[in-house]
């Protein structure tokens, strides 16, 4: 009897235990599905909020071109509202003012068009589930600069309506004329429409162009110093030194044309503002100028004697030699010739011009200065060397100035950066 009493009471415990186990168990899964549901219901609940009002904006509806009719400004929504895309929420976009047309949000964006001149407003209005939150005013001030644009389409053909000649001054004056503001100089000559005479644009391009021209100049001139030399020498080493030349400038056609690439690469890259890619450029034509260099110099070399003969029919030996006497020593100097094409154009089409018109004075100079000291010890050989001392003097003035000018605009380039850093 008594074993019995003890197994039953054994029996109740292990029962007990059993039921408070799997209890426990259940209890703890509903508190994880009500915890569960208790985050859920707490992002369901998440509610929009206000970071700032909209800002006003000014918007020219017709600007220059005078055929626009209407004019979109887009707003960013996550600017203007913080938690944008909680559970239940929605966007409702309302005009106030006439010439306004609302968009729909879209992409956390939404779009308001205008189309008439005057102060416009409208409502972004914020609701979730069905309930107002608030609303966020915005405006737009539209203005219609179009009144400052000048309109006289016949004015090249003389058509002179609504404009005063002022007598013995070439000046034409509109009536009842506002220029433009953002110019200066502000245009007073020779407007036709929403053109007119640059005369600061046109000081700029001469200021580019001169020292082009008279760098061809100064080269005739020393072309003309050096032919000059070579006539005491005969006519047969005049006639070889002529069509070397021309076997040289023949061999030498890549380089004006690198030139010619540099300086419109480097003076658009420079009203780009893009220094970076300037640099880059002219590392790489630097480099490009070996090739150009090398091609020539083999050109010169190998294929000299049978280039002289399209010039010279059946030369002699004298002018033969004579002719290869100055493309084996200008072939040396290639590489300096290169150089001056490269550089010189390049600083032109980065608006410094003195220096590329010093470097052909200093190409004349360096000429003459050989032909007077080179040429009674070492003969036709001297006058010879006169091309290759300008190329190599002139060559590395361009190049030492480029260096400078690249050093400096680094430096300034650097303090701005660092002053911008300082702001941030």
């Amino acid at each position: 009897m008594k074993r019995k009493v003890v197994l039953l009471a054994v029996l109740a415990v292990i029962g007990t235990c059993a039921f408070g186990f799997a209890a426990a168990c259940g209890g703890g899964d509903d508190n994880s599905s009500n915890a569960g549901d208790s985050s859920s219901s707490s992002a369901e609940l998440t509610t929009p909020s206000k970071i700032k009002d909209i800002e006003a904006r000014e918007v020219d509806l017709f600007g220059e071109d005078l055929l626009r009719a209407e004019r979109e400004v887009e707003y960013v929504l996550t600017d203007y509202v913080k938690d944008v895309n909680s559970s239940g929420v929605a966007y409702e976009l309302e005009s106030v003012s006439e010439g306004v047309e609302v968009g729909k949000v879209k992409n956390n964006k939404f779009t308001v068009t205008v189309s008439t001149v005057g102060e416009k407003s409208f409502t972004l209005k914020v609701s979730q589930n069905g309930n107002e939150i608030f609303k966020l005013e915005g405006k737009i001030d539209v203005v219609d600069n179009s009144k400052y644009n000048v309109q006289n389409g016949g004015f090249e053909t003389g058509d002179l309506s609504g404009w005063t000649v002022s007598e013995n001054s070439g000046y034409v004056i509109a009536e009842n004329l506002v220029y433009f503001d953002y110019l200066d100089p502000v245009p007073t000559v020779n407007l036709d429409g929403d053109y007119y005479l640059d005369g600061y644009g046109v000081f700029n391009m001469l200021s580019i162009g001169i020292p082009m021209a008279l760098n061809y100049s100064i080269t005739a001139i020393g072309t003309m110093i050096l032919q000059g030399a070579v006539n005491i020498f005969g006519s047969s080493v005049v006639a070889a030194f002529t069509a070397a030349s021309k076997v040289a400038n023949l061999s030498t056609q890549t380089m004006p044309t690198l030139g010619t690439a540099m300086a419109t690469y480097c003076g658009q890259n420079l009203g780009a503002g893009k220094h970076d890619r300037i640099f880059r450029g002219m590392k790489d034509a630097f480099y490009l100028c070996f090739f150009a260099a090398g091609a020539a110099a083999l050109l010169c070399c190998l294929a000299g004697p049978t280039m002289v003969g399209w010039f010279i029919h059946n030369p002699s030996e004298q002018t033969l030699h004579a002719a290869m006497q100055y493309l084996h020593i200008a072939s040396i100097f290639m590489l300096p010739l290169a150089w001056i094409f490269v550089y010189r154009n390049g600083l032109q089409g980065l608006d410094r011009g003195l220096v590329p018109m010093l470097s052909g004075v200093l190409e004349l100079f360096s000429r003459y200065a050989v032909i007077l000291i080179a040429t009674k010890p070492f003969g036709y050989v001297g006058v010879c060397s006169a091309d290759a001392a300008a190329w190599l003097t002139t060559g590395i003035l361009l190049i030492v100035t480029y260096m400078i000018w690249k050093h400096r605009v680094k430096k300034q380039l650097n303090a701005e950066n660092a002053t911008m850093n300082c702001i941030k």
